[in-house]
């Protein structure tokens, strides 16, 4: 009898330890089960911040190529545009008539020499302008002054310079200077020599002394002069002929018409 009471008081021990333990299995796999889902949730977030990231990334640098296409774009239109202005200001030169080139060079002289001088220049202008006028500097008063300036700058005397300088285009009318063989060179042209031209065989230059540039304020030891020296014609034309002033600074040229 007291075996069987024992029995019966097992069994319900039993069955009162069997509903824990599967309400604690329950719960562990539930945990587990949420602790999954989390990681893949988690994992999830991460792919898709990731992919959020990678597309910022490109968006960035499409943003970042564009901008340095239009930087580039600007730059170049810039260079462009200095293009534009360098070539309108050689097309401004290439538009004056050489009629009109060689008065602007004679007004550019027109105060610093006499009339001998001033026909001297005017064949060795004409000369280069046969040879290369691109060499010749428009922008430079020195060397070309356009009606405009010279009158602005002479009113009171524009009438009689404008007189002048057409009259000694029409003196040396077709004259230039060229070789024996019949060649043509530009004729360099400076403000004063050291004492003496300098010799330039690729150009036919024979180098001649000029000693009364040594008495001009433009005077230097480091004077480089090939050609023509402005002040040795100035001091020259006062006795002499613009014939006799070419054939001395330029002994391996003769003036044709």
């Amino acid at each position: 009898m007291k075996f069987k009471i024992s029995i019966i008081l097992l069994i319900f021990a039993l069955m009162a330890v069997i509903p824990i333990i599967a309400v604690k299995t329950n719960t562990l796999e539930n945990k587990n089960n949420s602790s999954a889902d989390t990681g893949e949730s988690a994992s999830s977030f991460s792919a898709e911040e990731e992919n959020s990231s990678a597309e910022n990334t490109e968006a960035n640098t499409e943003a970042t190529t564009l901008q340095d296409a239009e930087d580039n774009t600007d730059k170049d239109n810039e260079v462009s545009t200095d293009t534009e202005i360098e070539t309108s200001a050689v097309n401004n030169g290439a538009s004056i008539s050489d009629n009109e080139l060689l008065k602007g060079m004679i007004w550019a002289k027109s105060n610093a020499f006499n009339r001998e001088g001033l026909k001297a220049l005017a064949v060795v202008f004409n000369t280069n302008i046969k040879a290369d006028k691109g060499k010749i500097d428009i922008s430079n008063p020195s060397e070309y002054i356009s009606e405009s300036e010279i009158k602005s700058a002479h009113p009171d005397d524009f009438e009689k310079i404008t007189e002048t300088a057409e009259s000694i285009i029409k003196e040396t009318e077709n004259m230039y200077l060229s070789t024996d063989d019949g060649n043509l060179y530009f004729i360099p042209v400076s403000q004063c020599s050291n004492g003496s031209t300098l010799r330039n065989d690729d150009i036919n230059m024979a180098s001649v002394a000029s000693p009364w540039d040594c008495f001009s304020e433009n005077y230097s030891i480091n004077n480089e002069c090939t050609g023509i020296s402005l002040d040795g014609v100035d001091y020259l034309s006062e006795n002499n002929d613009y014939s006799y002033i070419l054939s001395y600074y330029l002994p391996n040229f003769k003036i044709n018409r």
